[in-house]
Order: structure tokens, then C-alpha cells, then sequence
């Protein structure tokens, strides 16, 4: 992953956590205007989705004190069900290929219908890795003490978008608030994104009943999250997504 050398700002980011939501608002609240292929590769608030995958200028630009970095989770039990949804979108493209224009009318349908390619080359990654994202929230608490970090959760960003003022008043972005309206902003995204040569996730009336799906499967991935990130770690970073077991 190549990312620009003179980066003011590092989002660590799980794939399908939301880092389009996050640094596409971020980029057309400032004013950006370029096309998604141009600006996507060279905009200065840098992100990483594996730490294996962390170039030279993304090592150096987090051992710089003036570098903000920014963890933005998602409930680990929902990145994990999402896993199915590549199988979804391909028995939408063999059943109802023209479901897939309800995703978004711009969706690359060459693509989706090309039975000669992977799912992931179809459809994109949606496999949840839990070490990751652990290990992204691991260099998260090494650096929160020597440099200035923040936490995102997306949920919250959904909930209210107006969390991106606040992300891009800790980055020091200067923006005109009057002139931004938040729901065409979100909309503007969607279009990057798909234009992007990105496939979204299937809206919630192409879905399967995941609960049914992943029944039990949520403490498992819960307690291997536990004893991967250690029960303080865990509790302060993800308390939130905790499930209570049921007592017998």
C-alpha cells in the first residue's frame, strides 16, 4: 500500500469499517473536488486496513509527533457475518442481476455478472480477520502515548455524521459548516465509492437473516478478541460490542 509521504493524519481502519464514510467526508469537506482515481491515492490523511501492509512513509509518518492517528472500529460481530455477503450478492447476479442496481444504479455489473473471476475480485473483501483488527488496535494503545490518537466507532459516524465536524476539528481541517449539508455530502461519498469500482454491501432488503446465520458464532469470536487483545485492552477499546452470555 503506497500512501502520500507528507501525511498529516493516519486512519487505521479494518476493511468495511466505514474508511470511505470517514476520509471521503473528510476530503469534500475541505473542499476537495478531484476524482476519486485521482485524489484517493494521494490525499495526505493517510490510511491502513493490515500493518503488514504499512509502507516506509506510513512507519515514519506515525513515529512523527505532529502525526494524528485515528482508530476507526466496528462491531467485530458485524464485520464477521458480513463475511456471507459476497455469496449473497453472486446468487443476486445469478438469480436477479438486475437486484443489484437497488445497491446503487452505478455498481460495475461487468463486473459483478463475470463469472470468470473470484468473489473477491466481484464483489471485494468482506472476510473478517480477527487478528487484523486486533493488531491495528494493539498499535493504536502503543502509539496513544507518544503521539495524538483518537477513536471512531462507526456506529456512532452513522448514527450522526455530524461526529465528522469534530474528526476534522482534531485534524485542524478548516471547513465552512454553513455551507455543508451533511446528508448530499453522504450521497456524494456513495458516488465515490462506487465509482471507485467499489461493490457496497447489499442494502438491508437484499439480505439474508444473519442472526440465524451466525447463531453461534458470536462468543466465540468475542472470546478469541479477549484473549487475543487481553481482557483490559479489550474492555477498553470494545466493551461496547460485548455480548453477555447467557447463564445456564
Amino acid at each position: 500500500m503506497k500512501n502520500n509521504p507528507n501525511a498529516r493524519a493516519i486512519i487505521f481502519s479494518h476493511p468495511r469499517s466505514g474508511l470511505h464514510l470517514l476520509r471521503c467526508g473528510l476530503y469534500l469537506l475541505e473542499g476537495g473536488t478531484e476524482a476519486y482515481s485521482d485524489f484517493w491515492p494521494n490525499y495526505d490523511i493517510n490510511y491502513i486496513h493490515k500493518i503488514e501492509d504499512m509502507d516506509t512513509a506510513s512507519w515514519e509518518a506515525i513515529q512523527e509527533p505532529n502525526t494524528k492517528v485515528i482508530l476507526l472500529l466496528r462491531n467485530f460481530h458485524d464485520l464477521a457475518a458480513r463475511s456471507v455477503y459476497p455469496l449473497i450478492l453472486r446468487t443476486y447476479a445469478n438469480i436477479a442481476p438486475e437486484k443489484l442496481k437497488d445497491i446503487h444504479p452505478a455498481v460495475n455489473m461487468e463486473r459483478a455478472l463475470d463469472e470468470t473471476l473470484s468473489l473477491e475480485d466481484r464483489f471485494g473483501t468482506f472476510a473478517f480477520d480477527p487478528k487484523v483488527y486486533g493488531n491495528l488496535i494493539q498499535l493504536h494503545e502503543e502509539l496513544s502515548t507518544k503521539t495524538q490518537c483518537g477513536i471512531i466507532y462507526y456506529e456512532d459516524l452513522v448514527k450522526n455524521y455530524s461526529l465528522l465536524y469534530k474528526v476534522a476539528d482534531f485534524l485542524g481541517i478548516e471547513y465552512q459548516r454553513e455551507k455543508v449539508e451533511l446528508d448530499q455530502l453522504k450521497e456524494r461519498i456513495k458516488d465515490l465509492y462506487v465509482k471507485g469500482d467499489h461493490f457496497p454491501s447489499p442494502p438491508e432488503g437484499l439480505q439474508t437473516d444473519l442472526k440465524l446465520l451466525w447463531a453461534t458464532l458470536p462468543l466465540s469470536i468475542q472470546q478469541s478478541m479477549v484473549d487475543y487483545l487481553s481482557p483490559d485492552i479489550y474492555n477498553k477499546y470494545l466493551s461496547r460490542y460485548t455480548i453477555a452470555m447467557e447463564e445456564e
